[in-house]
């Protein structure tokens, strides 16, 4: 694994394991487990590796889950994002986008998201001002993981922190009325999920270290 980050070998486990499965299934391999919990069982054990491998570089394994819950896909992305994640935690950008983050994820924890195909405006100017700052931060936080840019995902991030606050103020969320609930925990729930891209912020402790 050490000599796959150090050679920038941003190999996917998921897509390798899945191909050696299908392999040793095309040659008559008795294979005991269904190709889906063998490839998960080993890829929690790669992300156990690279946890211990990163710790060995000074990041925590709360940054290291974050970074593996941002879904950045290979190891040697994985493992810079990581490091990055690390190195922001002291930042007020970082805890800004931290609690924006799960504040969104809260408040719909406790509900089944929704089948209506997701928001749909309706003229609320609250809930449109949260949708256009969403939309605003997407693609930079795309194009920042794209890059490699942890820090500009995360200042994108911290960008659509205050429209989030605004936006619980303004808006009753828990409305009374089942289809403006359903749609307002849509929003919320495309929020979280644009800025659980920047990090699996879930995962970090609020002023921990580790």
């Amino acid at each position: 694994m050490r000599i796959a980050i150090e050679r920038g070998w941003d190999l996917r486990p998921r897509e390798v394991f899945a191909t050696a499965y299908g392999a040793f299934e095309a040659q008559g391999a008795k294979l005991t487990q269904p190709w889906d919990v063998t490839v998960d069982a080993l890829e929690a054990f790669v992300a156990d590796r690279l946890a211990f491998h990163l710790a060995g570089d000074g990041v925590g394994a709360e940054s290291a889950a974050a970074a593996q819950g941002a879904g950045m896909g290979g190891l040697a992305a994985t493992s810079a994002w990581a490091l990055a994640i690390q190195a922001a935690r002291g930042d007020d950008s970082f805890w800004l986008t931290w609690e924006a983050c799960n504040r969104c994820t809260r408040v719909t924890a406790r509900e089944a998201a929704g089948t209506d195909g997701g928001w749909m405006p309706t003229g609320d100017a609250g809930e449109q001002a949260l949708a256009d700052a969403v939309s605003q931060a997407r693609p930079t936080i795309d194009a920042a993981r794209a890059g490699g840019d942890f820090r500009a995902a995360l200042a994108a991030g911290a960008a659509l922190a205050p429209a989030v606050d605004t936006f619980f103020v303004d808006v009753m969320v828990n409305a009374e009325d089942p289809l403006d609930r359903s749609r307002r925990h849509a929003l919320v729930r495309e929020t979280a999920a644009v800025l659980g891209r920047i990090a699996d912020f879930t995962v970090v402790t609020q002023g921990g270290t580790r």
